[in-house]
Parts: C-alpha cells; structure tokens; sequence
C-alpha cells in the first residue's frame, strides 16, 4: 500500500529519474502558493547539471485550480525579490529554481548562462521583457516551470475545465491520487468494521460529516439548511461549526450566491464540537458503528469536475451505505473502478443532473425518503445493502484495485511522454532564444555557455533523439551558434 511519501518516491524512481525530470511538491501539503513549491529531491545521486531537467507537478492531493497557477507570475517576483537565499538552497524548502528563473529576478547580465564580458551590455530590464512576453499561464509553464520538456502536470479529477485551460501550457497526467492513498490511512480497519443489518437499529440513520464550508465546500451550509428545513435533522448526527477559515456563518457571504443561508440558528439543531482538520486520515469507528448511511459530503460538488478524497472511501472501508454530494458522474467514475452502487435500493439518477442546486434537491429527495421510512421497512432496505457493502469493502483492499490505478497510471504517463516526441515547446530554448537574439542580440554563445548548450543537447540526444532533432529543427539559433551541434 502506497502512503504519501511512498507514492511520490515510487514515482520519482519509476518515471522520472531517468528521463531527466525533477518532481515538485507543495509543502506544506495542501497550498498551492508559488512559495509552497518544493523540489522532492534535490538531484539526490545525480552528477547530471541539474538545470538540464524539466518538471512534473504534482497536484494530486487538491483539485487543480487555474486561477491559482496563473497568480504564480505575481508572487514569484515577490518571492524571489525579498528571498535571503534566491537559490533556495539554504532555506528550509527547495524551490524548482531553474536556470531562466534565477536569471530574471536582480541579474541584469548571464548568470547560469555566464556573466562574461563577451555579451553585448544591455539596458534592458530582463524582469519586465518576461514580464511583457509573457501571459500569467506562460509565465508559469515556460519561466517558473521551464525545461528541455514541456511542463507535465499530474491531477485526480476528470472532466475537468481547469486541467482543459492548462493542458496547451502543461502536459496532464491523471491519477486516482485518493484512492491510492486512502487504502493506506484505513488499511486497519478491514480488521476492525464489517458490513452489519444491525446498524440499522441506530437511532441515527445517516452520518453527515461537513466540518469546513469555506472555499468549493461553501455548498455544505447550504445543504445543512435545507436538512433542518425539512425536519429531518433529528435522523442525522452531525457536528456543526459556526466558524471555519476565521469566517462565522452568520455573516458569511458566499462565492455562488445560490448557496446563502437564511436561517441563522442552525447551531442550535446540531452539537458543536471541535473536530481536528486531519480527522479525514483517520475513522471514527464509534460515527460509523451508530449510524447507517453515509452522505458524502465531497471537497469538490458545484463545478462540473469529478474530485473523489479520502471522504469517498471512509464508508466503503468501514462497510456502510453511502449517498454522495460531490460531482455529477461520480458514482458513474466508482463503478467505473469496479465498486458497486445502490441504484437497487434507492433512485440514484441524481448522479446525471449536472446543476448542482438541483443534484443537491434530489439527494435530499432521498434522504428524506429514508428517514420518513418505518422501522421495518429502513430495515429492509439496509439489509439489501449489505451484499453491496461487501463487495465493495472487499474490492477496496484488493489487489486488483490498486493494480488497476497504477496500471492507469503507467498508461497516462506512456501518453504523455509519447506527446512530447514531437512537440516542439520547450521553456529551455524558447527563453534562451530570446535571450540571445533580443535581448543581448547575439547568436554566439560566450565560452562558458557554449560548455552548458553542448551538455544540454547531448543528455537530450541521449535520451530522446527525435526530440533532440526537432528541437534543432525549430530552434535554427542554436545550429547558427558556435555550437557545432549536429543532428
């Protein structure tokens, strides 16, 4: 079973080591800020130049945002600029800084391209040239992530409009991240909890678990109003929080308005109690044992992407039911990975209605059904659960589960490198090749940075030839130069 640390590790050594790629995490985990970007391995057991590599991201953990990307260019001047240690390698991260991205913040003549007297002097401020040529996604993929390669990019979400705007600058690689991971926080617990018609009897009937309703998980306050509207709280536990990311409820205004809430006294229907925002890698077996049917409250439910967590696979470890509000298709993406779903025993037609309001109304439709059912009949519903509860208990710590992500895995990796052959961006020579031309309006590399050019082509020669001959192709400056590169 695969933890973080041993996820990221199997990656870097499987795919990356010898394709001269660098792994670049957040940290710590869950930001998303230029200065939370830490280079996984400083080029550990390479004597390589380590500006001959290019990156893979790694925006597994959280769902992608482009937004978030694209405001990387504004906050990598700020970072760079006040940094007392610019080439990261005395502070506590180590940020992917490459060549270009060194060079363009405080240095005015070459500095990994060297500062020799051989250059023409040049007045121009090379910050703001990059700053003008640039738009916030190229400023990221070609300066803060440039490379012999185009960036790559690796998510767990699918259909997915912010992986779509980024994917002409990045090269998306897709992964099941969660599903991956969660077999390891809950590995104990196919030892501890089993399926069982006896949690029908529960006074409780469904766990809700809605701790934060900040950010994409504003829907959730929402959704509580609507179960207190309804009178059906009492069926359901669930620990409300006035307070989330220093926001109150009571004057809470959110992004979507569709999500306001009237009703400010919903404290008074649920327990407030503190609950560690970690509580995600862990099961509270004692929520699980007394109740019955899970209502997945998802990270990602008002946007058209599919974004499965930990929260997904907490019930279908334990053994119990579950009804989901998270994206449209997401029981379609489960069966998909070979779980099973419980159209028998309730409408799940929910999971095709792609406005979220009303996805929301129909699982309630739902819930207040079961809640409204009497003792006997709840009971029999539940028990044409369990048979579901399992198989998928079963397939969740199966082998056959995790081969068939990594399989996947493999694939979408084998297709992105596949990609690459005859691509020809590259961040290396689309910089450098302004650099030279227009900025200090040569073509002849000084003697240093000659030395640097030849050990770049011939490690991309090495390990793609087709690639290599491309990169001749469209970047003429470089059989111009003093180079004698030949193909």
């Amino acid at each position: 079973m695969f933890s973080v640390d041993s996820f990221y590790k199997w990656t870097n050594q499987t795919y990356l080591e010898d394709r001269y790629y660098d792994m670049i995490t957040y940290l710590p985990h869950g930001t998303r800020e230029y200065k939370n970007l830490d280079l996984y391995e400083k080029h550990q057991q390479r004597k390589e130049n380590g500006y001959n590599y290019s990156f893979v991201l790694m925006n597994d953990q959280e769902p992608v945002s482009y937004d978030a990307i694209c405001a990387w260019k504004e906050q990598y001047i700020e970072y760079y600029n006040n940094s007392i240690y610019p080439l990261g390698t005395q502070s506590r991260y180590q940020k992917p800084t490459t060549l270009w991205a060194h060079y363009i913040v405080g240095y005015k003549k070459l500095d990994r391209i060297a500062p020799t007297n051989e250059y023409k002097s040049t007045d121009v401020d090379i910050l703001e040239y990059f700053l003008n040529l640039t738009t916030d996604k190229t400023f990221a993929s070609r300066v803060a992530f440039g490379g012999i390669y185009k960036p790559i990019i690796v998510h767990s979400e699918l259909n997915s409009k912010d992986i779509a705007e980024l994917s002409d600058e990045f090269i998306p690689v897709y992964v099941f991240y969660h599903g991956l991971i969660s077999r390891d926080w809950y590995r104990h617990i196919k030892h501890e909890s089993k399926p069982s018609i006896e949690k029908a009897i529960n006074p409780k009937r469904f766990l809700l678990y809605a701790r934060s309703w900040t950010g994409s998980r504003e829907y959730r306050l929402k959704f509580i109003e609507k179960i207190v509207q309804e009178d059906i709280h009492h069926c359901i536990k669930h620990n409300f929080h006035c307070t989330d990311n220093e926001h109150d409820y009571h004057t809470f205004v959110p992004e979507n308005l569709k999500w306001i809430v009237r009703n400010k006294e919903l404290e008074n229907y649920f327990p407030e109690e503190q609950i560690d925002s970690h509580a995600s890698a862990n099961i509270n077996l004692d929520d699980f044992n007394t109740t019955g049917i899970s209502i997945v409250c998802e990270t990602v439910f008002d946007s058209s992407k599919v974004h499965l967590t930990e929260k997904t696979f907490q019930p279908i470890a334990v053994g119990n039911p579950f009804i989901m509000l998270s994206g449209a298709y997401s029981l379609r993406t489960l069966r998909r990975y070979g779980f099973k779903t419980f159209s028998d025993c309730w409408d799940e037609s929910y999971d095709k209605i792609l406005d979220s309001e009303e996805r929301m109304d129909a699982v309630l439709k739902i819930v207040k059904y079961i809640a409204g059912l009497t003792r006997t009949e709840y009971a029999s519903l539940y028990e044409k659960c369990i048979a579901i509860c399992e198989h998928n208990q079963k397939h969740f710590f199966s082998d056959e589960f995790e081969n068939y992500i990594l399989n996947e895995y493999a694939n979408n990796f084998k297709m992105a490198f596949k990609a690459q052959e005859n691509d020809i961006f590259s961040g290396t020579w689309w910089f450098v090749n302004h650099l030279m031309n227009n900025v200090h309006k040569t073509n002849k590399f000084g003697e240093h940075d000659a030395a640097w050019a030849i050990d770049t082509l011939n490690k991309l020669k090495e390990c793609d030839p087709e690639r290599f001959k491309n990169t001749l192709i469209n970047y003429p400056f470089l059989t111009a130069s003093n180079l004698n590169i030949r193909s």
